[in-house]
């Protein structure tokens, strides 16, 4: 795990894509078909879509891939000509995601409360909120 600052990994990765989106509606198209030759994009994304941990960093990756995808430019650019290649890189993934389990949420507010009724119940005692 890295060192952000202040700010998080959501926050960064965030950045990272906006620039990345501002990229590939600026230029002429040579970034855009760069970014989909390039061999390390698959790793990339399976990286932060599938092999992270927080769903934060999982959001913000696929927020910027749509607005990448379904972005209009204010000179009328689109992003229709990423959509495709985008998706073959994802349809890859498609086996992986598909067997993939839900992130266990021991954090999560009803899960300590059914902990918290459950410990009540064992000692006899009332809990209160």
């Amino acid at each position: 795990m890295y060192k952000t600052g202040i700010y998080g990994r959501a926050q960064v990765v965030h950045h990272v894509l906006s620039l990345l989106v501002s990229w590939v509606f600026s230029d002429d198209g040579s970034f855009e078909s760069a970014l989909f030759a390039s061999n390390g994009l698959p790793a990339w994304l399976r990286s932060l879509l599938l092999d992270d941990h927080d769903p934060a960093v999982r959001r913000e990756t696929c927020t910027g891939l749509s607005k990448m995808c379904l972005g209009v430019a204010t000179n009328g650019r689109t992003g229709l000509s990423c959509t495709a290649p985008l998706l073959s890189v994802l349809l890859e993934f498609l086996d992986d995601a598909l067997v993939m389990k839900p992130a266990n949420r021991r954090n999560d507010l009803t899960s300590k409360l059914q902990i918290l009724i459950l410990h009540g119940k064992r000692t006899q005692k009332s809990v209160y909120f």
